[in-house]
């Protein structure tokens, strides 16, 4: 190797510490502005929004196929009998073509409504998914919750940080805690 190339690799390696070159800096991620908010859901499909918007307390609901039993969370226990009705029309052919309508419908009270967990996850969607270690996000209709998943394979520093940068987002997007489970869980792996 000529001598003349050692003071341009020097120079080179100088410019690209000088410069912040990402092999040398962490990567930024952009994060929600101080009081941002989450606008109202927009129209993208989710499985319930049918429902959601026909009993505005409806907050998910999930099937327990041993027991053939349909759970459903409403933030307002008075609407059992709107709701139930709602489900009926809206769902009650497609359950007896499959033959499976749930034999019981057991209604649980919910703290979150369908809309306010679909408006929620689709904001904290938008800027908690390009977080680096951030494997999903989902609306988790059996807890009534958020769930955003850590990648399981993270070593302690790297989940630490993004724990951190969830958190702050949580707080900036004004979303109730409370309202976000952080779980690991393995990234998803395509077939």
């Amino acid at each position: 190797m000529s001598h003349k190339l050692f003071p341009a690799l020097g120079l080179v390696a100088l410019l690209m510490i000088l410069s912040g070159c990402s092999l040398f800096q962490s990567q930024k991620v952009p994060m929600p502005p101080p009081q941002a908010t989450c606008e109202e859901a927009p129209e993208t499909f989710a499985p319930y929004m049918d429902l959601a918007q026909r009993v505005p307390a409806f907050g998910g609901m999930f099937f327990e196929h041993d027991n053939n039993i349909l759970y459903v969370y409403l933030t307002d226990l008075s609407q059992e009998e709107a709701l139930k009705q709602a489900i009926e029309e809206l769902y009650g052919p497609r359950w007896l073509e499959l033959h499976k309508y749930p034999k019981e419908i057991r209604v649980l009270q919910g703290q979150y409504s369908y809309l306010q967990l679909k408006t929620w996850h689709d904001c904290l969607s938008w800027w908690v998914l390009p977080i680096p270690g951030v494997t999903m996000t989902d609306i988790d209709d059996k807890q009534n919750r958020i769930t955003i998943g850590i990648d399981m394979s993270l070593k302690a520093a790297k989940k630490r940080r993004v724990i951190e940068a969830l958190e702050t987002a949580i707080e900036r997007l004004n979303i109730p805690r409370e309202a976000v489970i952080l779980e690991e869980i393995p990234p998803v792996v395509p077939k």
